[in-house]
């Protein structure tokens, strides 16, 4: 997701306390290749790739209420900037080391200046005590910010020099002591009435606050879900009635506050995954995305780039996805035209009146929708990935099926899209699945045809990161080998050598050498070769 022009490359080495980093030779590979479509790297609502460090100024208040005790600052610190099961570490793994969250300060318990009751009370409609407040926790924010001033300098961060605190530049957070999670994203003024004015401290307007109700015990994913929002600008995708396409425990910005990561659109869009776009029919590798990177979408250009669907595999136990209840291929369409999800109907089962609750802009609930293989009602997290090895969620995904308990892949106007997904293989870290893609024919058959000459297809992916596959036909039976080379002519791998019958081949390449350790990036080149042919084709390998 880099945009066009020049770029500057920084390295930096990170070495554990006491340590030492040396620096040899080393090759650095850049591949510079353009995806068919659709485009990731443009303008969505206020989505952009993210990376670097991002400052947090960390406010602990502490209105006192009896039943609401506060943690320790320590348990606080440890659970935002922990080295292990803390917010910051869960962005290094969502974002594969591409966010790192930058402690600028830890202060409190500040204490409240009025009684819990009065925070928690009715609004001052017309400011009848002429205090400039209309609502309490509108001025709790401001009283704590204050506070937090009186020993902090929010100057120093403005890094641009325009008095103005981005998002990339300082988030306040401020955090409070309650036994059930919760929080928001509000914004920042040193008065309501009777204009509203923003909040300025040491010369430099603060626009946002983002609050957390600290929980008991201390919610990761509550602080995760409200930080999501103000650093990166990512939507609400949680429901207070039945929706059948709801994300669930699968995604952060639902608000079952599960450590679940976030769903891979949004890792698309921030730079944290790689989409693979299927262009051809064949058998795809789809390999955990925790371990790949990689998100495979199905577009067609005949439809236009603003819709699709995005196949990812999800594995409990890597990272924070430990809490899943289900494994499996995890499905998604998206619609990234407002007049499209602006305007859906209510899905089928789901009261109008419920639906009509959701504003027409609101795409992160109307235009993130999971596919799932057991819709209900009622909502089941248990059954939501694709697994081939239970008949319940390992069933074909079709554009058009006869059975009207089964999902399908249709556009949101209700037509059929042509993608099917077929031959799902069992959950695991490795999964394959047969891909159709409307205009292009299976090209691997499960009963090879005999071909009338020998042939070496294009790997796909290609750039890849995980694993790629590698479609060869043998016109004549004989001994084969697929072989994989270095740049420098090295032999890397052998991935068949032995007497093969005629016909169409499937062999998938996982990025190992024969050591079975993971290569380098760069590009290597793959031959196939019989006794009176060979063929060799270059590929490209991105870690």
């Amino acid at each position: 997701n880099v945009p066009g022009g020049s770029h500057e490359i920084a390295i930096q080495w990170q070495v554990d306390g006491g340590g030492t980093a040396y620096l040899g030779d080393r090759n650095m590979t850049i591949a510079a290749f353009s995806a068919p479509c659709p485009d990731m790297t443009a303008a969505f609502d206020d989505l952009a790739p993210a990376s670097g460090d991002r400052n947090i100024r960390v406010l602990c208040w502490d209105p006192h209420r009896a039943d609401h005790p506060a943690p320790t600052l320590t348990d606080v610190d440890n659970i935002l900037f922990g080295a292990s099961n803390s917010v910051r570490d869960y962005y290094l793994v969502n974002s594969h080391n591409r966010v790192f969250l930058e402690k600028a300060a830890i202060k409190g318990w500040y204490d409240a200046d009025k009684s819990a009751d009065y925070y928690w009370g009715p609004e001052d409609t017309n400011d009848s005590n002429g205090d400039g407040w209309i609502h309490p926790h509108v001025e709790k924010w401001a009283e704590a910010v204050k506070k937090a001033d009186a020993s902090f300098n929010f100057a120093a961060y403005d890094l641009d020099g325009d008095a103005y605190l981005d998002a990339d530049e300082l988030s306040v957070l401020m955090v409070i002591p309650q036994n059930s999670p919760f929080g928001t994203v509000r914004t920042l003024v040193s008065q309501e009435y009777p204009a509203s004015l923003p909040f300025v401290a040491d010369g430099i307007t603060i626009p946002t606050i983002t609050e957390v109700y600290a929980g008991n015990p201390l919610s990761l994913s509550a602080a995760a879900h409200e930080l999501a929002h103000s650093l990166f600008n990512l939507p609400d995708m949680y429901f207070n009635f039945f929706l059948p396409y709801a994300a669930g425990m699968y995604s952060l910005m639902d608000i079952l506050y599960s450590d679940s990561h976030l769903d891979p659109f949004l890792k698309i869009r921030l730079g944290w995954v790689q989409p693979a776009i299927v262009t051809q029919s064949g058998y795809i590798p789809i390999n955990a995305i925790e371990r790949s990177h990689v998100a495979y979408i199905l577009y067609d250009p005949g439809h236009g780039s603003q819709e699709y669907f995005i196949i990812e595999n999800r594995q409990p136990g890597m990272g924070y996805d430990s809490d899943l209840p289900d494994a499996g291929l995890a499905i998604w369409h998206i619609m990234e035209d407002a007049n499209v999800y602006g305007n859906l109907t209510a899905p089928a089962g789901v009261d109008p009146g419920n639906w009509a609750t959701i504003a027409a802009g609101d795409w992160g609930r109307r235009a993130i929708r999971m596919i799932r293989p057991v819709y209900g009602p009622p909502f089941n997290n248990n059954l939501a990935l694709w697994d081939g090895a239970d008949p319940a969620t390992g069933y074909d995904l079709l554009s058009v099926d006869v059975n009207p308990n089964h999902a399908t892949l249709k556009w949101a106007d209700g037509t059929p899209s042509g993608f099917s997904i077929k031959e799902i293989s069992p959950s695991g870290p490795e999964m394959t699945a047969l891909i159709e893609v409307p205009g292009s024919p299976v090209q691997v058959e499960q009963h090879p045809e005999m071909p009338a000459n020998h042939y070496l297809a294009q790997n796909y992916p290609n750039p890849f990161n995980s694993a790629t596959v590698i479609h060869y036909s043998v016109a004549r039976p004989g001994r084969v080998q697929v072989q994989i080379f270095n740049v420098a002519g090295q032999l890397v791998r052998v991935l068949a050598d032995g007497q093969e019958q005629a016909g169409k081949k499937t062999i998938i390449w996982d990025g190992t050498n024969a050591s079975g350790e993971s290569v380098a990036s760069g590009i290597y080149f793959y031959q196939c070769t019989t006794s009176d042919w060979n063929q060799t084709k270059k590929m490209t390998i991105l870690k």
